[in-house]
C-alpha cells in the first residue's frame, strides 16, 4: 500500500549539514548512509546509485541529497558498485543475471535496504531509488523487477529497461537507442510478475549529451508509459501538459508530465534540459559529473516524489522546539557567511525553480551581518545574543539576523517560510522570544549600529520563536501570514535584506544574567536559516 506525506520539497540552497554519514558495510561493500539528525518517526529512504567511475561519497557530494535528507528527516543509501564486479564500477544494466528479480545486482540492492529498515524506522511504502547513467538504468532495473519496495524511480542520463543484454550492446543502445520502448514496457511488466506495483518516474536528461545520447531519455519514458498501461493506469505517451524555462544564468528546459488520465495523478515527468551534456543536472562541482546551470534534479526529484498520493503540493506546519519540518522540492537558494559564499552550488544568485510550481529557498543568515545590538554595551557581529546581561527588566541585547531573499523573484507569492536556529549557550531564563521582522535593511545600515536595537521595522513582535534551553538544541517557527508580506523579493534589490531583529523578554530582574546566544552565519553548520516557499509565473 502506497503512502503519501503531505509535505512539499521544493527549494534548498547547499550549505552544510549536521547529521552522520556513515559506512554502511554489506556484502562486502562499503555502501554509505545519511542519518538525519532528526529522522521523521517512519522516513523515507532514498537510494542513489552512482555512475561509472564514481562512488558514494563522490556521488553524494555531486547530488547534495544528504542537505535533503537532514532538512526533512529521511535517510539516504548509496550503495557501492566495486572494480571488481565491474571494471570501471559500472552497475552491470546490460547483463541478463543483472536484470531480473531475485538474482544479481537487483537483489543486492533491495537486500540492502532490507538491511537499513531492519536498523532504522524507515517507511516502507516511501523508498525511491535514483541514478546516474549505469546508475540510472539501473534504477530502471529495480523499479521494474522490485516494484512491491521502490514507490518511484528517477532516471539521470539512463537508458530503458533491458536496453541491451550485452556489453557490445551497451555501447549501441547508449549511442542509437535500445529495442522498441512498447516492447520493453511489456518486458518490465512481466519482471514483476505478481509483484507488479503503479511506480513513479522522474526522468531527466541533457539535449548535449554525447555519452548516453538524448534518444534514450524519450526510450525511457515511453517503456514506462507501456509498463503502467499493462498496471491499469490510463496514460498515454503523449504529455498531459509541458512548460519551457530557464534557469537564470543556466539552461532552457522542458518538463513534459504524464498524469493517469482517471485520477488525474501525475506518474511520470520528463525534464529535457538544452545544452546539458552527461551530467547531473543542478548538482555541486563538489562531485564529478554534474552541471550546475541546470534546474536542481535533487530537489525536484524529492518533491515529485514526496508530493502527496493525489499530485498535490500542500504544506504542512511544522512548528516545534526541535526544529523538525517536512520536506518539500527544491530550487537553489542564495545563502551567504562572513567568510565564504555557500549559494546553491556553485556561487549562483538565481533560485533554480520552475514556474507555477511550489519552490522552496532556503538561505542562511550572512554572518558579517548578524550579531547582538545593545543600547548598552554597544554591538558584536560575532555574537547573536539577546537577553538581559543582569540587573535589567528589558533585553539590553537584541540579535539582527540579515537573509539575502533577492534571488526570490519580484511578483512571487509566498506562501510560508520557516526560521530555524540553534542553540549555543545560555544563561538564566527566558519567558519567551518576541521577534521583528523589516523589508529591508533596519536603520538603513548593513553593519551593525546602536539604531538597530530600536529603529522602526515593518512589523514589530511578528511572532515568537520557542525558547531554547540545552547548547545545540535546534528550534523552528513557521511566520505567520501577516509576516509573509515583509519578506523581501527581486533581484532589482541587489543590497536588499530581509532582516530579523530577536528579543529575550524577561518577566523579573536578576542579578544574574538571562540570555540566549544562538550560532550566527560564520557558522557553515549551525547557520540561521529562513526557508521561504514561493510560486512564480
Amino acid at each position: 500500500m502506497r503512502g503519501s506525506v503531505a509535505f512539499l520539497i521544493f527549494g534548498l540552497l547547499n550549505f552544510a549539514y549536521g547529521g552522520s554519514f556513515i559506512t554502511f558495510t554489506f556484502s562486502g561493500r562499503a555502501n554509505k548512509l545519511y542519518l538525519p539528525t532528526t529522522p521523521q518517526p517512519k522516513a523515507p529512504l532514498f537510494v542513489m546509485l552512482h555512475g561509472c567511475t564514481q562512488n558514494p561519497t563522490d556521488f553524494s557530494a555531486g547530488t547534495q541529497m544528504n542537505t535533503f535528507g537532514e532538512t526533512y528527516g529521511f535517510y539516504v543509501l548509496y550503495p557501492e558498485q566495486t572494480s571488481g564486479a565491474n571494471a570501471n564500477k559500472c552497475w552491470n544494466w546490460f547483463q541478463p543475471a543483472d536484470q531480473a528479480r531475485g538474482t544479481g545486482e537487483p537483489k543486492l540492492i533491495t537486500d540492502m535496504v532490507a538491511a537499513v529498515a531492519a536498523k532504522y524506522s524507515i517507511d516502507e511504502s516511501r523508498v525511491f531509488a535514483a541514478g546516474l547513467s549505469a546508475g540510472a538504468a539501473m534504477a530502471v532495473i529495480v523499479g521494474a523487477t522490485y516494484p512491491d519496495v521502490f514507490s518511484g524511480i528517477a532516471v539521470g542520463a539512463g537508458l530503458e529497461y533491458q536496453a541491451a543484454t550485452s556489453m557490445v550492446g551497451a555501447f549501441t543502445a547508449m549511442s542509437s537507442g535500445g529495442p522498441d520502448p512498447v516492447q520493453q514496457g511489456k518486458a518490465a511488466y512481466a519482471a514483476a510478475g505478481s509483484n507488479a506495483r503503479t511506480v513513479k518516474v522522474y526522468v531527466i536528461h541533457g539535449t548535449s549529451d554525447t555519452t548516453v545520447f538524448p534518444v534514450n531519455g524519450k526510450q525511457v519514458v515511453s517503456q514506462w508509459v507501456q509498463t503502467l498501461l499493462l498496471d491499469g493506469n490510463a496514460i498515454t505517451n503523449t504529455p498531459t501538459n509541458s512548460t519551457n524555462g530557464q534557469v537564470p544564468g543556466g539552461h532552457s528546459y522542458t518538463l513534459s508530465t504524464y498524469a493517469n488520465g482517471s485520477s488525474g495523478n501525475t506518474l511520470i515527468q520528463y525534464l529535457v534540459v538544452n545544452s546539458m551534456a552527461h551530467a547531473w543536472s543542478g548538482g555541486s562541482t563538489a562531485g564529478s559529473y554534474t552541471d550546475p546551470k541546470g534546474p536542481d534534479a535533487s530537489a525536484l526529484i524529492v518533491n515529485f516524489f514526496l508530493a502527496s498520493q493525489n499530485g498535490s503540493t500542500t504544506t504542512t506546519s511544522s512548528t516545534s522546539s526541535t526544529g523538525t519540518t517536512g520536506p518539500v522540492t527544491t530550487a537553489t537558494g542564495n545563502t551567504t557567511s562572513s567568510s565564504s559564499s555557500t549559494t546553491g552550488t556553485t556561487g549562483t544568485t538565481g533560485a533554480h525553480c520552475i514556474p507555477n510550481t511550489p519552490c522552496v529557498a532556503k538561505f542562511a543568515s550572512i554572518g558579517s551581518e548578524d550579531g547582538y545590538v545593545s543600547i548598552i554595551d554597544g554591538c558584536d557581529a560575532g555574537v547573536c545574543k539577546f537577553g538581559d546581561k543582569g540587573g535589567y527588566s528589558i533585553d539590553i541585547f537584541r540579535t539582527i539576523l540579515s537573509f539575502d531573499t533577492t534571488t526570490i523573484p519580484e511578483g512571487a507569492t509566498i506562501t510560508k517560510a520557516t526560521l530555524t536556529v540553534t542553540l549555543q549557550s545560555a544563561s538564566g531564563t527566558i519567558v519567551s522570544i518576541p521577534v521583528d521582522i523589516n523589508n529591508g535593511v533596519i536603520a538603513n545600515e548593513l553593519a551593525l549600529v546602536p539604531a538597530k536595537y530600536y529603529d522602526p521595522v515593518s512589523q514589530l513582535n511578528a511572532f515568537e520563536l520557542p525558547v531554547p534551553t540545552t547548547a545545540g538544541q535546534q528550534v523552528s517557527v513557521d511566520l505567520p501570514a501577516s509576516a509573509l508580506q515583509h519578506i523581501l523579493t527581486g533581484a532589482s534589490n541587489p543590497v536588499g535584506r530581509t532582516q530579523l531583529r530577536l528579543h529575550g523578554s524577561i518577566t523579573v530582574p536578576t542579578a544574574g544574567a538571562n540570555y540566549r546566544i544562538i550560532y550566527g552565519g560564520e557558522s557553515q553548520q549551525y547557520a540561521p536559516t529562513l526557508a521561504v516557499t514561493f510560486q512564480y509565473a
